[in-house]
């Protein structure tokens, strides 16, 4: 992520500026660390840096937790703010001068995919609808989508650079059936209406070995993918590790269409698949073939507050911490004020395995998820059900 490291850089609050079509504000240094809040604003994005005492100076940071893309926005905003101070930096990984731009046709921001009708549009334009859960390099993606010229090949990654290697493909070749969505895809399939999807295509997933509950095929997973695929789509999983295929055939075998090839010879390989075949090692093709074409009702959810909300209580919740319930739990973060009437908080909420991690905004008394929404995955729901409870109930 982009950073500098300057010689110094006062931590003052509540002072608003603006350096080109940047806005900034810096908050009050939190309650639980020395870090200071930047709230930053670009056109209509809006996005958070970090200010972070070092030993050896000061450091300037994009705070992930809001995502934006492209990262030349940030990149130019954090130069604007050191400009603006007349920081001394010290150790700068921004080297880019390019003018940032909001429009990226093939790249789509995740509330795109939640709350507009983005999939009715995909639906009425193509023919077929597939998704590509870790894309990588997008060599699979490219080719099939170059192939298959009436499929809509959704590519789900959470990497920054392969996105940008991908999207710099998708402009170089002029496609127009790719859309790349930089998120969880545990967290899309969540959204995806049912009986949606063709194919879903699982490409040499990082093994976890060493933490088997990180790894994208579970049984959760699996259920997900077969209410969002039509009846006979597949999902469709790739993977070198023996380990992986083997904690994967147990959850496969529950159902009844599935099947098991070994070292298959597929179309188009990635650099790394080459590169194990000239080491002999085994390629394991799994595919489960979805066979269920009932319907699963699932409403829509706004995550929105109740109305007025006493400071206080805001304040008593987060020194809680974190409250577990069965299946999903809320973590407080340290709280930044801003003046006498406004402040923001860190929350982490969701399920165990894939947490969702936002900013909150109170002013005047009015709770709301700064940047964007959470996800609407059942977790999220349960997750500010309790945040509402808690918050709310004396």
């Amino acid at each position: 992520m982009p950073h500098i490291l300057v010689k110094s850089c006062e931590q003052n609050a509540n002072k608003e500026f603006e350096a080109g079509e940047y806005k900034f504000q810096k908050l009050g240094v939190s309650t639980q660390t020395t870090d200071c809040l930047i709230v930053v604003s670009f056109r209509d994005t809006e996005f958070v840096l970090i200010q972070k005492k070092k030993n050896n100076g000061t450091l300037i940071k994009f705070d992930k937790t809001t995502r934006v893309l492209p990262i030349e926005i940030i990149k130019n905003a954090i130069k604007c703010f050191a400009s603006y101070h007349r920081l001394e930096i010290l150790f700068s990984n921004i080297q880019t001068n390019k003018q940032p731009t909001t429009k990226q046709s093939s790249i789509v921001d995740m509330r795109e995919f939640e709350h507009s009708k983005i999939f009715d549009e995909i639906q009425k334009k193509y023919k077929n609808i597939s998704m590509e859960v870790g894309f990588g390099s997008g060599r699979h993606i490219v080719h099939i989508a170059t192939t298959n010229p009436d499929t809509m090949y959704i590519g789900v990654e959470i990497h920054t650079a392969s996105i940008k290697q991908l999207d710099n493909q998708i402009q170089k070749q002029n496609i127009k059936n790719i859309l790349i969505a930089h998120c969880d895809a545990r967290q899309l399939l969540s959204i995806v209406p049912d009986n949606y999807l063709g194919d879903i295509y699982v490409h040499f997933p990082v093994p976890w070995d060493d933490k088997p509950h990180r790894r994208v095929i579970n049984s959760e997973f699996i259920d997900q993918s077969i209410r969002t695929l039509k009846k006979l789509g597949r999902l469709n999983l790739r993977t070198d590790s023996e380990n992986y295929y083997k904690s994967s055939k147990l959850l496969f075998d529950r159902y009844d269409d599935t099947n098991t090839v070994l070292n298959t010879d597929i179309e188009v390989s990635s650099k790394y698949e080459d590169r194990w075949k000239k080491m002999k090692k085994n390629i394991y093709d799994m595919t489960l073939v979805n066979q269920n074409e009932d319907i699963f009702a699932e409403c829509g959810y706004d995550f929105v507050f109740l109305g007025i909300i006493n400071y206080k209580n805001v304040c008593d919740v987060i020194k809680t911490k974190k409250i577990l319930y069965e299946d999903h739990f809320l973590s407080f973060g340290f709280m930044s004020n801003i003046d006498e009437q406004t402040s923001m908080f860190a929350l982490t909420m969701g399920a165990f395995d894939r947490p969702t991690k936002r900013y909150l905004l109170l002013k005047n008394g009015v709770l709301r998820y700064f940047q964007n929404k959470p996800i609407a995955t059942k977790e999220n729901i349960k997750a500010h059900k309790n945040l509402l409870k808690v918050l709310y109930d004396d």
